[in-house]
């Protein structure tokens, strides 16, 4: 099942235990905050970073909010853009929210 399925919409296609288990899957995204805040502090708005990344903003929206994943390339391209060296690369992008 693709992660841009929202809660809802995988209540609407499952039953039972199943449901549990995409509903916890879900829940334990990613927390993209202090990528957020680097955006921020760098490009002023999610608008300019998503041009820089040439990226529609519904698709940077999206990846910010777990219902899109971010690819390889894009997480390097981000990590250029906005000055993070490559030794965080976890603390930006794989750190699971509480």
């Amino acid at each position: 099942m693709k992660k841009s399925i929202d809660l809802i919409s995988v209540k609407a296609y499952t039953k039972g235990g199943l449901e549990i288990l995409n509903e916890r899957r879900y829940l334990m995204g990613y927390d993209y905050s202090k990528l957020n805040g680097k955006i921020k502090e760098v490009y002023g708005t999610q608008a300019a970073f998503a041009e820089a990344m040439n990226m529609a903003q519904t698709s940077l929206s999206f990846k910010l909010n777990n219902k899109s994943e971010w690819s390889q390339d894009e997480m390097e391209k981000a990590m250029e853009l906005l000055g993070i060296p490559r030794t965080s690369v976890r603390t930006y992008f794989f750190t699971h929210r509480v």
